[in-house]
């Protein structure tokens, strides 16, 4: 897949009988996503790139696409991940980013300098973004992703600083 798309959410269940379904975003707390975006959508064995006709927030995200209508056309392309390119990102704030910019970076404790290891991933657990870190050994730490527990992210060292404990 192109690097210049970027996967915002997953979908695995219809919505109703006219071709919605339910996405499972990486990010909870914001969404680019909007009605008239183009995406991708990656299936097992295709692409398709489409465009959001509508997209409903609250407790489930609803979206429907163009030129998927029916409870029957959504079922066949389910389960497909979503993608965004990254033209169409926002254009952010100083020392503001975007979670898929910090994939790679280097985490650590902030009272004693330990490296936890690397980003690999974030997801949404309903209440709060997770960081996935790996470290040298393939052990993998969760953490949440928020303050008091963040302290720092650094954009320049492409480190992040975690008020945490081992």
């Amino acid at each position: 897949m192109n690097n210049n798309w970027i996967t915002l959410a997953n979908a695995t269940t219809t919505h109703a009988l006219k071709g919605g379904v339910v996405l499972q975003l990486e990010n909870s707390e914001e969404s680019i996503l909007r009605k008239g975006l183009e995406v991708r959508l990656t299936l097992k064995d295709k692409i398709i790139d489409t465009c959001i006709c509508n997209i409903q927030f609250g407790n489930k995200v609803i979206v429907y696409f163009e030129n998927i209508n029916t409870i029957e056309l959504a079922q066949e392309i389910l389960p497909f991940s979503l993608s965004v390119n990254r033209k169409d990102f926002p254009v952010l704030e100083e020392g503001e980013y975007y979670l898929v910019d910090l994939l790679g970076f280097e985490v650590f404790i902030l009272s004693d300098h330990f490296n936890l290891g690397n980003v690999i991933g974030f997801y949404s657990n309903g209440a709060q973004d997770i960081v996935r870190i790996k470290n040298k050994q393939n052990e993998m730490t969760e953490i949440p992703f928020l303050k008091p527990i963040l302290e720092r992210v650094d954009l320049e060292t492409k480190s992040i600083w975690l008020n945490w404990y081992r």
